[in-house]
């Protein structure tokens, strides 16, 4: 047995679902999109989920012009039990429809799929920390056969998940329905990558969120330039 982590159900897996995805959260490690054509697996638009490491998928605060995908499938369904096993893809329960345990993430199948294709109107699902951490575990053990432990792997992209929450605030709060979803992003993503490029305790906010000990802090000083 190779020890990896299941989930205790799927309600642990996932952030947001259907139409309870917000077009405002950053797009982020475990994101599945539907109608995404990845080079080099298929020429047909389908379901893909980001792959990306969450430290490495964007630049500043946008995503880069590319970030790696996989393609979703239906397959034999995968219960919980079968998870410690099956170790070439992610399961996806209740992805799309409840109760349905044939989606998965098929790691064999990934490619480099240009960024503009990920619009947030198409975007179906987001994982929870735990499912992003699950999902990076078992990437991890299908490239190396090794199994890094969740809080291992939590402690190497917990200042990223804060810096996306933090983003999802600033964007929710300038958010305009009549406005065109895309465009509204950018220029929130540019407002906010100014504001973590300030300077506190010696360093950027953003590189101060790699200190536990001055998380508080930044989000203070974002949150008091939202309220300016």
């Amino acid at each position: 047995m190779a020890g990896l982590n299941v989930p205790s159900d799927t309600d642990e897996l996932y952030l947001a679902r259907g139409t309870e995805v917000e077009p405002y959260r950053p797009i982020l490690t475990g994101d599945v999109f539907r109608e995404v054509v990845i080079p080099g697996v298929s020429d047909a638009p389908g379901a893909a989920i980001v792959l990306a490491h969450p430290c490495s998928m964007r630049q500043g605060a946008h995503v880069r012009s590319h970030v790696q995908m996989a393609a979703v499938q239906p397959g034999a369904p995968i219960g919980f039990p079968q998870w410690d096993g099956n170790y070439a893809v992610m399961p996806l329960p209740d992805l799309l429809a409840p109760r349905d345990r044939t989606q998965r993430a098929a790691f064999e199948m990934t490619g480099r799929v240009p960024s503009a294709q990920l619009n947030v109107d198409r975007r179906v699902a987001c994982l929870s920390t735990v499912g992003l951490l699950l999902l990076l575990q078992r990437l991890a053990h299908y490239l190396t056969r090794v199994v890094i432990d969740l809080d291992t792997l939590l402690e190497s992209v917990e200042h990223v998940l804060e810096e996306a929450d933090l983003l999802e605030e600033w964007v929710r709060a300038r958010w305009d329905p009549a406005a065109d979803p895309g465009d509204l992003v950018r220029r929130s993503e540019v407002e906010f990558d100014e504001v973590m490029r300030r300077r506190m305790a010696g360093t950027t906010l953003r590189l101060a969120l790699r200190d536990p000990k001055l998380r508080a802090g930044v989000r203070r000083s974002v949150n008091a330039e939202l309220s300016r």
